[in-house]
Formats: structure tokens, sequence, C-alpha cells
């Protein structure tokens, strides 16, 4: 049975070696990590693993306060300032995962992580470092697979940096100083000739960083790019990405329209475009190509007020796709074609909450598919009787026109109301006829004229 590291501890040990400053304990408390043994993901080895988070450090905790074999050290929400090998050496060759995140550091000497040649993974996100300026900073760091540089003010980056981190498969430079989006975009061969960055890379991450045009070459050289993240930026049509890619984040992007020629990528999977303000129109056959999506989102986009039919392409009753997850939430959606019921059948997910649906003839189908997301959350916004009703409440006596079998249809009640108008003005006409004509036969004919043979005048004169 899979165990994982975090979750499965069955050995606690309690390391005490005399000293005064010794950090290691059974538990944790303000002053005290809490170090164990645990099995490994891969269930084939026992590692060590200390917990330092949260206790008030100022520095880094040497070798000796801690344990001779340690895997994993988190030093996460304290209050380092500064990495300086000369102040709090940190020396360690076991030691895989060291996690720095929320802290304070501004700086890192070049030779902090020398002595940690069995690094693996680095996270110093949340921190307020501003530059990368040590080319040596991670020499002995080759089997680094994985750095985590996000949400601090880095502005530059010393050429060739990267350079020595030949086995990277993950980094992140998210959420940093403006100008660094600046820097990067130099020219298009930016990441691979002056960071040195690993041509072997598969995750890349470059949110909100005042990103507006990446070129048609600017990862032309990275054809083993899987996971890419560019959300956040001031794009205003897709960049141009690797064929490999699939995993795509352009959330946030100032794309308006979106069109079939933009998304080309057949080993895509997941495509997220959320909080899209100005997108307003998603063409037809948009996502076509995309053959290899699984999950599509897109949320919170204010301005899009359809969802064509044929964004996907014609969709049929027996249809087979590879999508199994539509998040259209938050958006000024009103109607759904009902050709999308073949499609959402299909799915595993389909979250359509959040928007002003419009309840009529034409979305009650909606209440059919039993695969939604939240659907007592779909409301309706129009017509007025039915705003704030929830769609799966909606019943045939508040749309009466949908149901023609119970009430008949539209053209076959205004008919109706017609011939029952006439009938009454008929009936009206023949009461008028019954009652007033009478008298006006009875006056009328009892008026004797001058060649009337009953006339007495007539008479007389015979």
């Amino acid at each position: 049975m899979y165990k994982l590291s975090a979750a499965i501890v069955f050995i606690f040990l309690f390391f005490q070696n005399g000293a005064s400053d010794q950090l290691c304990s059974v538990r944790k408390t303000e002053n005290y990590c809490v170090c164990k043994r645990v099995t490994s993901q891969d269930e084939s080895s026992v590692v060590t693993e200390a917990d330092c988070s949260r206790i008030h450090l100022q520095s880094v905790p040497s070798q000796d306060q801690l344990t001779a074999d340690l895997n994993l050290l988190d030093l996460s929400h304290n209050e380092i300032q500064e990495l300086d090998e000369n102040k709090n050496k940190l020396s360690s060759r076991t030691l895989q995962t060291l996690i720095l995140s929320y802290n304070e550091i501004s700086s890192i000497s070049d030779k902090f992580f020398s002595e940690i040649p069995d690094l693996r993974k680095l996270i110093l996100s949340h921190n307020k470092i501003t530059t990368l300026d040590n080319r040596a900073l991670f020499e002995n760091c080759q089997k680094l697979t994985y750095l985590d540089l996000s949400f601090n003010h880095i502005n530059t980056i010393q050429i060739d940096v990267f350079l020595p981190l030949v086995q990277l498969q993950f980094i992140d430079l998210s959420y940093n100083d403006n100008a660094l989006g600046e820097w990067l975009t130099q020219n298009s061969d930016f990441l691979t000739h002056k960071l040195g960055l690993s041509l072997n890379i598969s995750t890349i991450k470059l949110d909100n960083l005042n990103l507006t045009d990446l070129g048609n070459l600017y990862f032309v050289n990275y054809t083993n790019l899987k996971h890419l993240s560019l959300a956040d930026n001031h794009f205003q049509e897709v960049p141009r990405v690797p064929y490999s890619v699939e995993y795509l984040d352009l959330s946030g992007s100032d794309i308006s329209v979106l069109e079939v020629k933009q998304l080309s990528y057949h080993s895509l999977k997941t495509l997220r475009l959320d909080r899209m303000k100005k997108l307003e129109n998603i063409h037809p056959y948009a996502f076509y190509n995309l053959e290899a999506l699984e999950e599509l989102s897109i949320r919170n986009c204010n301005n899009l007020k359809e969802f064509n039919e044929l964004v996907f392409g014609a969709m049929f009753k027996n249809m087979v796709s590879k999508l199994k997850r539509l998040s259209l939430s938050g958006n000024a959606l009103q109607h759904l074609n009902i050709t999308y019921k073949y499609l959402f059948r299909t799915l595993d997910l389909v979250d359509l909450t959040d928007n002003p649906w419009t309840c009529d003839c034409d979305l009650l189908w909606l209440q059919e598919v039993d695969n939604l997301y939240k659907s007592d959350k779909i409301k309706c916004t129009s017509p007025t009787t039915l705003n704030s009703k929830k769609l799966i409440d909606v019943t045939e006596r508040n749309v009466p026109l949908c149901y023609p079998q119970k009430f008949g249809k539209k053209s076959h009640r205004i008919l109706i109301s017609f011939l029952s108008l006439l009938v009454i003005l008929l009936a009206s006409l023949v009461a008028y006829l019954i009652y007033y004509a009478p008298k006006w036969y009875n006056n009328g004919s009892r008026r004797l004229g001058p060649e009337s043979p009953y006339n007495v005048a007539r008479n007389d004169l015979d």
C-alpha cells in the first residue's frame, strides 16, 4: 500500500547529544524542531526529516544542531534575513530538500550551497531577494531538479547563473519585479544563452512579470517542455509555445479573441484561461485542434457572453471526446446550445455556476445533465419572475410555454384565443338581432304606404 512520507511516521527519534543548542525533539514547540524518520514516497528507504518551521529562527541552524543523516529540512515561516556561509554555514552530504520560503532573506552568498552536493529541491519563495548576482551560486548543485524563486523582488539575474543546473526540471520565477520580465525578454534566446537554462527542463513558470510579447522563437529550443504557466501577464494574443506543452496557463491575459489559428497544439491536455477581463469572443472551432485536451477552464471572464456551439467543432449524439473537465463559471453567459448535451454526458465534471442564465425553453435541457458541478448553484437571472431561482427548481408551471403537451403551443393558444373572441362577437351580434330586430320589424311593417291595398284613402277612390 502506497504511503505518503508526510503521513506515515513509524519511528520518532529524540536526538540528544548534550549540546545546549540542540534543536531536534519528538514534539514541536516554540524553540524546537520535530525530527523524525519516515518512509520515502516510493517506500524504498527510510529518510530523516526536520520540521523547523514557525519557531522564530533568525539564522539557519548548523548540522550539529540537527542530525547527521538529514534528508529534508523545512525552515519556512521564520525570520531568517540572509544566507551567509560565514555566519550560518549549512553542510550536509545527505540533504536533498531545503525549504526556506516565507522568511526575510534578502541576500545569498556565493558559497552557501556549496557543501550541500546532493541537494535536489530548493524553495526560496516569498522572501526579499532582489538579485541573483553570483555566478557561482549554484556551482556545486548539479543534482538540483526543482528551484522555486517566486514571490521575491528579483529584477536581474547574473548571466549563466543556471548553467551548472544541468538536471533542472522545474523553475518558478513568477511574481517578481516587473523589470525582471523586461530583462528576460531582451532577445528570443535569453533563457538559453544568457541564463544557461537547461533545454531538458519540463516546467517553467513566468507568471505576473509584465510580459507582453515573447516572439515566435522564445521557447523554440525547449522541445521537452511540458508545463508552462504565463498567467497574469499582458499578452493580447496566445503566444507561440512548444508543441510538446501539455499544460498551459494564460489566465489574467489581455486576450480579447480566441481563434483556431492560435491554438493548434496536439499535445495540450490542460488549458486555463481564467480571469481574462477582455475576453469577449471565442470563434467557432477555436479548440478544434486541441485533440488531446482533457481539461478546459474559462472562469471569471466578465465580458464573455457567448460560448458558441461550434467552439469544439460540430457535436453529435454518439461523439467521442478526450475532454473530461469543463469549467465555465463566473462568466456572463446567458444561453447554451442544446447540442452541448452530447458533450456534457461524456464529461466527469461541468461547472456552470455564477452565470446570469436566462431560464427559457432553450436552457431547460440542462436539467437532464446529471454531472453538473454544484447544480443547486446554477441560478436564473431572467426572466424577472425567475430571478435568483435555481435552475433545477424550475417547473412546468414556471415556464408553461415550454410544455405544449400540457399547455399547448403558443401558436395554438393564440389561435384559440382569436376563435374565442370571434365566437363572443358573433354571439353578441346574434343577441343584438334577437333583442332589437322584433321592435324594428313591428314598427316598420305597420306603416301603410299610398300603394297599400289597405290604405283607406285608396279604398274611397275606388
